[in-house]
């Protein structure tokens, strides 16, 4: 499935969680591989979660939406709370013009 996803829709750094067929439309669960960067010396600590729904590229004519978890942690030194954002790529990064096509 992790293949599917980045092959597909070019998601990497995320775990599959699982596959709902719900609808008429297909949803895939994801959740961060890694924990965030933190500064030697501190420590952090979950602090709950919410769920990010993109709705990304039809396969055939069923809509598919990924549905992200975005954990929230704790920074037990500071006392800072915040969310592991996802990362979004940029736009132009591995984008093929049509001028380009055209050389």
């Amino acid at each position: 499935m992790k293949s599917l996803l980045y092959h597909g829709f070019g998601i990497k750094g995320y775990r599959y969680l699982r596959t709902r067929y719900e609808k008429g439309e297909i949803s895939f669960e994801l959740e961060p591989e890694n924990e965030p960067e933190v500064p030697a010396g501190q420590k952090l600590r979950r602090h709950g979660y919410r769920w990010r729904m993109v709705r990304s590229v039809s396969i055939g004519l069923k809509p598919v939406v990924l549905k992200v978890k975005v954990p929230r942690w704790l920074n037990t030194t500071t006392g800072e709370e915040f969310e592991q954002s996802p990362l979004c790529r940029s736009l132009h990064e591995n984008h093929t013009s049509a001028r380009e096509i055209d050389r």
